[in-house]
């Protein structure tokens, strides 16, 4: 390991400092905000300190202009292909930046996929959003970096719940193992230690989309939807989660005294009716973003894209609740 120590102002765009990360090697970044702060640890005694894990992706960057105030210290972990480095400097929240009033510390990590060379940095709360796909083993991945916070978040999917139909909530419970796709077993292999941790808080996502991202685009590009078109979608915008992230932070207290099956969140945009595939494809077609390619894309059969027909749609609820009080999810097709 090895560190530097410097204001995070003096930080280049970060390209040229990016480590080679090979397997089963790590590189670590300190980086103190102020030639203050060195002098002024004393005072972070008391900080409640948060890790965020996948602290560059999309949602993180949305999040991290939103970190609850009574966080003092931040650990801002990134994968070895994630975005420059400066663009995690650019989202801090002003306090954190040079010159600000609050001399919060914040320290960058980089990680390859086995992850768990990282050694454990105690924190009040983890925050881990990186999904599944990034890790070797990602229970262990989870597993190891919940082992030295005091409380956890798990940002996870709905995706959980599989070809459900109907109302979905919190409560439903999860289809038998045996019946579970590989993809739900993964999901559900990762929220295991969370739940089991005693203190975590899992959040169970719909369909994540921006109007640059989302099942929208792929269909819009690919010029082909497989499924029903009037069948519908679960979905929730980026900024809807974000905001959503930091109520559960705000509202963890006591969490250790709550039941496990009642610490689980889902999170989706409310609608009464979920958005069909051709809607969704409608609003698509009419934005700019889209002005090259205006034509509909065809619908391929009433079949969704496992080759079953379509059921009762599923709508995903979100009832709010402890965790997210204070959260409306509003952004919609």
């Amino acid at each position: 390991f090895f560190e530097i120590f410097a204001p995070i102002s003096s930080f280049p765009s970060v390209g040229s400092m990016r480590p080679q990360i090979t397997s089963r090697t790590t590189k670590i970044f300190v980086a103190f905000l102020s030639a203050t702060t060195l002098l002024s640890m004393s005072n972070l005694a008391d900080a409640a300190a948060l890790t965020i894990i996948g602290a560059s992706s999309t949602l993180g960057l949305l999040f991290l202009p939103l970190v609850p105030d009574r966080f003092s210290e931040l650990t801002l972990v990134t994968g070895p292909t994630d975005r420059s480095w400066s663009s995690v400097r650019d989202a801090l929240p002003p306090r954190f930046r040079e010159g600000g009033e609050c001399q919060g510390r914040v320290t960058l990590m980089c990680y390859d996929d086995s992850f768990v060379d990282i050694p454990a940095k105690p924190c009040d709360t983890l925050l881990f959003i990186t999904p599944p796909s990034a890790f070797q083993s990602y229970p262990s991945a989870v597993s190891h970096a919940i082992s030295a916070a005091s409380q956890a978040v798990l940002i996870s999917s709905a995706g959980v719940y599989g070809s459900a139909s109907g109302v979905v909530t919190c409560v439903t419970p999860l289809p038998p193992k045996d019946t579970m796709s590989d993809r739900q077993l993964r999901i559900q292999s990762g929220e295991e230690p969370v739940l089991s941790h005693g203190c975590g808080v899992v959040l169970r996502l719909s369909g994540l989309w921006t109007p640059g991202r989302g099942p929208h685009r792929f269909w819009m590009e690919g010029g082909a939807v497989r499924g029903d078109p009037e069948g519908t979608i679960n979905l929730v915008h980026y900024e809807d989660v974000a905001e959503a992230v930091r109520r559960v932070l705000i509202n963890l207290e006591g969490v250790n005294s709550v039941e496990e099956e009642d610490r689980v969140c889902l999170v989706s945009d409310g609608a009464e009716v979920p958005c069909t595939r051709r809607r969704v494809c409608e609003v698509a077609a009419a934005s700019p973003l889209f002005e090259g390619k205006k034509e509909m894309p065809e619908f391929v059969g009433g079949e969704t894209k496992r080759g079953r027909p379509e059921k009762e749609p599923q709508r995903v609820y979100s009832p709010g609740g402890r965790w997210l009080k204070g959260w409306e999810g509003g952004r919609t097709f």
